[in-house]
C-alpha cells in the first residue's frame, strides 16, 4: 500500500501511476480545534505500507503540521496492524538543525527533534532506483519482520 500525507498527494500519483499500483486511502479528517485523525479506507493488516509526506509548509499549513500529520498517520498505520511500515519524507524536516552553527548552541542531537529517530535500514549490497524498491517491497512476502519502531 502507498498512501500520501495532504502535502504529498499529487507526488504519490505520480509514483503510483509509474509503479501501476493502486494509491491508498488515509482517509484524513481534520477536527474543529485542528487535531487530526486517520482511518485507512481498506484493510492494510499484515500489509507493506509506505507513507509519503514532505515535511514543508503548505496550503497555510507549517512544517510542523506535516511532520504531525506524518507521524499520526504511521501512528494510524501501526494502530491498523501494519506488517512493515516505511515512512517516505522527500524532504526532511529541521534537518538543517543537524549541525552546530555557533559555540554556544546544543549539541546536534539535542536540538533537532527529529535527529533522534532511529535510521531506516539500509541494504548497500545493491544500488536501487526508488520505483524498484517499492516493486519489490510490494511482492516480497517474509514471515518475520523487524519490530516497527514508530
Amino acid at each position: 500500500h502507498i498512501v500520501a500525507g495532504r502535502a504529498t498527494a499529487d507526488l504519490v500519483a505520480d509514483i503510483c501511476r509509474e509503479l501501476d499500483a493502486a494509491q491508498g486511502t488515509p482517509n484524513i479528517a481534520e477536527f474543529a480545534n485542528g487535531e487530526i485523525h486517520v482511518k485507512y479506507g481498506e484493510s492494510i493488516r499484515g500489509s507493506d505500507v509506505f507513507i509519503v509526506q514532505t515535511h514543508t509548509a503548505w496550503d497555510g499549513r507549517s512544517i510542523n503540521d506535516s511532520i504531525m500529520e506524518h507521524l499520526i498517520m504511521v501512528d494510524a498505520a501501526k494502530r491498523a496492524s501494519a506488517k512493515r511500515i516505511t515512512a517516505v519524507a522527500p524532504f526532511y524536516g529541521y534537518s538543517r538543525q543537524d549541525r552546530k552553527a555557533s559555540g554556544r548552541e546544543p549539541s546536534p542531537p539535542d536540538s533537532s527533534p527529529i535527529s533522534s529517530m532511529p535510521p531506516a535500514p539500509i541494504d548497500s549490497s545493491r544500488s536501487t532506483s526508488t520505483a524498484a524498491r517499492f516493486r519489490a517491497s510490494s511482492t516480497a512476502r517474509s514471515t518475520t519482520s523487524p519490530p516497527c519502531r514508530c
